[in-house]
């Protein structure tokens, strides 16, 4: 890439992640996607601003507390990652499938079976 193409490229995420910026800002008080905006903006000015970098660091903790302290009061397990809850939510949902077909092998053979379905004659 020769030096004007890459002032080019430059000057383009800067204009581009200031416009982010204040759309953010804007959309944080209009209806809108005001966080993602913001994030994306930081995120391109992160690469020539190290304030950039650190702001978007912080503001990424603050959610992640955020959506952990939503999830005590909900009730909800502790969950770190979006990609952990899914598994979380997949593994309660097979094992009450197992319960319940448990259950209903039990009724089925007159209850003379434990949870394993091992016979208790």
């Amino acid at each position: 890439m020769n030096r004007g193409a890459g002032r080019l490229a430059r000057v383009a995420r800067l204009v581009a992640g200031i416009a982010f910026v204040v759309g953010g800002v804007i959309l944080m008080v209009l209806p809108g996607p005001g966080l993602p905006l913001l994030i994306a903006g930081l995120l391109l000015l992160g690469n020539e601003f190290s304030w950039a970098r650190r702001i978007r660091a912080r503001l990424l903790a603050v959610l992640r507390r955020g959506r952990r302290r939503l999830a005590r009061v909900r009730g909800d397990a502790e969950v770190t990652r979006p990609s952990e809850a899914r598994s979380a939510k997949r593994a309660a949902h097979s094992t009450d499938e197992a319960r319940v077909n448990t259950d209903e092998r039990n009724e089925s053979n007159g209850g003379r079976s434990d949870a394993t379905g091992r016979r208790l004659d």
